[in-house]
């Protein structure tokens, strides 16, 4: 008996970590299925991706990201627009009543009839005029101000664009970990459930010795304390499922499918953590829209400082007025104005040269101070956009490290699930025959129990960091996971800007 158990100590059994355990039965522990191997891509997970196109398409924080994109779109339509003229359409319409009585000292007679003549007037005057007026007005040079405030609109826009591929990354690296989290949690209440039963057998057959004598107290309080630990584990697990549901939920507004598996590696990671700094500065999103914006800030100098040279603008306008006046006697006396129309039509055209003494500029205050505060705001830009590159290789060193010692972590949980399964194994057997007691097999239960719980999160961990590294170098995106949405066209969006008409609305 004592080769026996030595044999079964030292023998290799083979068993991968699982990634949903198999029931146990007393005596022995079931060999778990083998899992999926990390070793290299592999097709998509069907509920994984599921999970990441709803979330595409109903995200709210997606959606917001892009409502912020087209709003910094319309800055560039307001630079282009300094180019274009200025129309100004006017009409305008006034009119007046005039009652006037006229009375005179002498009575008038009437030469013919000899008559007496009343000697006032009573006269109603009336009068109209209509004026229509157009004026074009346009810039001709301002110090190329707006040259370079299309420039720096131009950087605004490409900064907010890599700041949407950021944000998309956000909200899908969420989707990811919520996913990951609910995978994590059901397969921990699996364990748990079933090291309940397990352990529930084993106070059973505990107590059943201590009642016949060939047990002790000990080994039943053992038992019980085990079974409770194994309760509020499972307890604890399903509490755990439960959040992580509603994480889940509120990231794709749908609810989890029954059947998740734990996802692939991505495709498209890179080989060393060279390739994957390079790839990192040539790809992340963050740091270049850093680069984009001190661009921008640069051109905001130059805008400042057009404040300092001479303004061309030119004018043309058009006018027309037309005029009537009517005079109408109340009685048969006689006087009161004589009735006429006008109509003028007149033209204007200008050039204006404007040079600046003391200037304000745009944004308040003289121009010298807003061109200082330009600078400087310039050079903050700069300094950000060099932190977020050291800040950058920093992370990209803390993320290669973790991804290997992750999958070190993974590599090892395997060994250690091997290594406690045929441990409870050899010990269920000793202490079948007397040659281990029963707290000894409760206590290589609880080894196991640990072990897999481990072994799942290095799974976890495992995938987590795959995709860590992806989001660094700019390819957690719809686009980069070959997600099949109907994707948010940037281009799109920001020709729609630059070419708009300026008299049309939404």
């Amino acid at each position: 008996m004592r080769v026996r158990f030595f044999l079964l100590l030292s023998g290799s059994l083979m068993v991968s970590v699982p990634d949903a355990f198999s029931a146990e039965t007393k005596g022995t522990a079931q060999k778990p299925p083998t899992p999926v191997k990390h070793t290299k891509a592999v097709e998509k997970d069907v509920a994984f991706e599921k999970a990441l196109m709803e979330a595409y398409r109903h995200n709210p924080e997606w959606k917001s990201a892009i409502a912020h994109k087209e709003m910094v779109n319309e800055s560039l339509a307001q630079a282009v627009s300094r180019w274009q003229p200025t129309v100004t359409a006017r009409y305008s319409l006034s009119g007046g009543k005039a009652d006037s009585d006229r009375t005179y000292p002498d009575e008038v007679t009437d030469p013919t009839s000899r008559s007496k003549l009343t000697n006032r007037t009573t006269t109603d005057n009336r009068t109209r005029e209509d004026n229509i007026s157009a004026t074009v007005g346009m810039n001709l040079f301002d110090g190329l101000a707006t040259t370079n405030g299309i420039s720096a609109a131009e950087h605004n826009v490409a900064a907010a664009r890599l700041e949407l591929v950021a944000s998309e990354q956000q909200f899908l690296q969420r989707v990811i970990e919520a996913y990951l989290s609910v995978w994590e949690t059901r397969q921990r209440l699996v364990i748990a459930k079933k090291m309940e039963n397990n352990l529930t057998s084993d106070l059973r057959a505990a107590q059943r010795k201590f009642e016949v004598g060939t047990g002790t107290r000990i080994e039943v309080a053992a038992a019980e304390a085990q079974r409770a630990d194994a309760v509020y584990r499972r307890t604890s697990a399903q509490a755990a499922l439960e959040a992580a549901i509603a994480r889940f939920e509120a990231a794709t507004r749908t609810k989890p499918e029954e059947a998740f598996s734990l996802p692939p590696l991505p495709k498209g990671l890179p080989e060393s953590e060279e390739k994957f700094r390079r790839l990192a500065q040539m790809g992340n999103p963050g740091v270049h829209s850093a680069l984009e914006k001190a661009r921008a800030s640069h051109d905001s100098v130059s805008v400042e400082r057009g404040g300092l040279l001479p303004r061309v603008d030119v004018e043309f306008s058009v006018a027309r007025s037309i005029g009537k006046q009517r005079d109408a006697l109340k009685d048969n006396s006689t006087g009161g104005l004589p009735n006429f129309d006008t109509d003028s039509l007149s033209y204007r055209g200008g050039l204006s040269v404007s040079v600046p003494i003391i200037a304000s500029s745009s944004s308040g205050g003289n121009v010298y101070s807003a061109s200082r505060r330009a600078s400087r705001a310039a050079l903050e830009a700069e300094m950000a956009y060099q932190k977020g590159v050291f800040d950058l290789m920093a992370e990209c060193v803390r993320i290669w490290n973790s991804f290997l010692a992750a999958k070190a972590q993974l590599e090892q949980s395997a060994a250690a699930v091997r290594s406690a399964e045929i441990a409870v194994d050899g010990v269920r057997l000793a202490a079948e025959h007397g040659m281990r007691s029963q707290t000894e097999v409760l206590y290589a239960e609880g080894k196991l129990l640990d072990s897999r719980n481990n072994a799942v999160e290095a799974q976890k961990n495992h995938v987590l960091m795959a995709y860590a590294m992806l989001s660094l170098i700019g390819q957690l995106t719809a686009k980069g996971l070959g997600l099949n949405v109907a994707r948010y066209d940037v281009e799109e969006g920001e020709n729609a800007a630059r070419y708009a008409l300026p008299f049309v609305l939404e």
